[in-house]
């Protein structure tokens, strides 16, 4: 048996199928090094990285083609015995509230981090003799430097997971805050706000690919929902939070205090290592620095 290059089928990619002749070397130069000896083995043409990354691809695309075969014309069924093949293990109940809670709690805080200073603008404006355009201003370069950043903040979910980026990305938004609590002129106060937004930048990006990647789909409607409603908690959140404390410990304390809140987070997210899931196209590949896999 050898993979040759047909049209796709059940959604698999440019589309390697299982075939019994054909030219392998589009196959080798996707899933293996090109820059290697080769040799002929069995009449199939491979090189020693490349071999084994095929061979995987060939059961994958069996099993596959085996279903398709026994639940042809019954998309629902087929649909679910891919996903058994693809996670055998579904997450329990526990490990999806688990997982859930995290990532909605880290959503509430890119929320909180998004309203936590304007509520205190009357004690900016006085500590840095600005005007509210002024401090609007400040505000907008948050927004700015997150939404510019939330595309790259997605191609390095890809390349290195969710987890490891949602965990930088609450260390830096906390970085940020500090920073803001700490600034001693108008000037850095803008370069603050930057800081922060770029780390608000990662939250949507990562909190998507960890919840698709590591939630029973059977519940990723009430995980969505629940993504959305404790976004809106941390707007409700912050403007008591830091209110609160400015008027009885000044704003600086305010935001220091801030600042602290997502540390333990960004710990938390850091060490869990989760539970492997594996795409079927990258498990294909053999790699081990599949990033759906660290998510």
């Amino acid at each position: 048996l050898g993979v040759e290059r047909r049209q796709p089928a059940f959604g698999v990619g440019p589309a390697f199928q299982l075939g019994v002749h054909g030219p392998h070397d589009d196959a080798v130069r996707q899933y293996g090094r090109t820059d290697c000896k080769r040799r002929e083995q069995g009449g199939i043409r491979c090189c020693r990285h490349g071999r084994k990354r095929i061979e995987n691809l060939r059961r994958i695309m069996a099993s596959g083609l085996a279903i398709h075969n026994r639940v042809s014309g019954d998309g629902d069924a087929a649909s679910a015995i891919l996903l058994r093949l693809m996670n055998p293990a579904a997450p329990s109940l526990r490990s999806d509230v688990t997982i859930i809670g995290l990532v909605c709690v880290a959503h509430l805080m890119s929320h909180f981090y998004l309203l936590v200073v304007p509520p205190i603008f009357f004690l900016l404006r006085v500590e840095f003799e600005v005007g509210y355009a002024a401090l609007g201003f400040a505000t907008s370069m948050f927004y700015v430097a997150s939404g510019l950043l939330q595309t790259p903040a997605g191609f390095l979910v890809d390349r290195f997971g969710g987890r490891a980026v949602l965990a930088g990305g609450l260390a830096v938004v906390s970085a940020g805050t500090l920073l803001i609590g700490l600034a001693p002129s108008y000037p850095l106060l803008l370069a603050a706000f930057m800081v922060a937004g770029a780390g608000n930048s990662v939250f949507h990006p990562a909190d998507m690919a960890i919840l698709n990647a590591r939630i029973n789909p059977s519940r990723l409607g009430y995980a969505f929902s629940m993504h959305a409603v404790s976004g809106n908690l941390g707007w409700v959140v912050a403007p008591a939070f830091s209110v609160a404390l400015g008027a009885a410990f000044g704003w600086r304390t305010a935001l220091v205090a801030a600042s602290t809140i997502t540390l333990p987070m960004a710990t938390t997210f850091s060490r869990d290592k989760g539970v492997a899931f594996t795409c079927v196209i990258r498990a294909a590949r053999g790699s081990m620095s599949n990033p759906i896999a660290r998510r």
